[in-house]
């Protein structure tokens, strides 16, 4: 045989070794869902609820989080009466009942206000509750005891979102009045108000 011939073979070959593999099984396709708040914190300040979590970085699989384009903050206005009890197991899954039920989004962070909202590692929202207060005054001493339920949902990868957080709750309050008559005087031991 002659080089050129032996070479010609050579690759003939080695082209039907190539194309001949076995294909292995198919794999599924790779879909990311963030993976839910599990730091939501609620506390009422004055007349407003803040709400503080931590940044949404990690995929449900525990990946890295690629495109995060949205958080959204969801709100249930709820009778105390009506909070789930019993094992931790049945309350999680009535409390997922009641978000799907009467969930009402009441915030959604662009990418331009996910930036403005974000303190460090944390997201940091405020909601103002006088809607609640004027609500309350209208309904009169008579109206149920009432709690605020907050969740939160993360959104990435072409509008797919996370589970629900876990619930922040704010017992809405009156603040108290400030101080009226208020005056300071030095004195050999401190200062009397």
């Amino acid at each position: 045989m002659t080089g050129r011939r032996l070479l010609a073979v050579g690759l003939a070959a080695l082209a039907a070794l190539v194309g001949c593999g076995r294909k292995g099984p198919p794999l599924p396709p790779v879909y990311r869902i963030p993976a839910p708040t599990r730091d939501l914190a609620a506390v009422q300040d004055q007349r407003e609820a803040v709400l503080r979590f931590s940044y949404p970085q990690v995929t449900a699989d525990g990946g890295a989080l690629p495109d995060l384009e949205a958080v959204e903050i969801w709100r249930v206005n709820l009778p105390v009466s009506q909070e789930p009890a019993g094992s931790q197991r049945t309350i999680r899954a009535d409390r997922v009942r009641l978000l799907e039920a009467r969930a009402e989004r009441v915030v959604e962070l662009d990418a331009a206000t996910i930036a403005a909202a974000t303190r460090g590692d944390q997201l940091e929202v405020r909601r103002d509750l006088g809607w609640w207060f004027e609500a309350r005054s209208a309904g009169g001493d008579d109206a149920p005891a009432e709690v605020l339920w907050f969740a939160v949902r993360s959104v990435c990868c072409r509008g797919r979102q996370s589970d629900w957080s876990n619930i922040g709750r704010v017992a809405p309050r009156e603040p108290p009045l400030a101080p009226v008559g208020l005056a300071a005087e030095a004195e050999p031991a401190g200062v009397r108000l």
